[in-house]
């Protein structure tokens, strides 16, 4: 019985040292195409930041635009309410 297990567990090494290396062909295979993934995530993550920031820039030239608009044509109003009292 001792050397039926013996052999069992000397089959069972050499299984797991064909997976092994399996396995590591496999990351081989993977690792650089994993790493030009990641790399072109970080890239569209700062594109994507730069998009919202060009976003709230736009927003806030928007609002600045607006209130400037909004000045002028208030500044007017004295001028037209005297012009319908005249």
């Amino acid at each position: 019985m001792r050397e039926s297990v013996h052999d069992e567990l000397t089959a069972l090494r050499g299984d797991f040292a064909e997976l092994a290396k399996a396995l590591n062909s496999h990351v081989a295979d993977h690792s650089a195409r994993v790493a030009v993934l990641e790399h072109r995530l970080t890239e569209a993550d700062a594109e994507i930041s730069e998009l919202k920031t060009a976003g709230k820039t736009s927003t806030a030239t928007r609002v600045s635009v607006g209130i400037a608009l909004l000045s002028a044509g208030l500044a007017w109003v004295p001028d037209i309410i005297s012009a319908i009292g005249k």
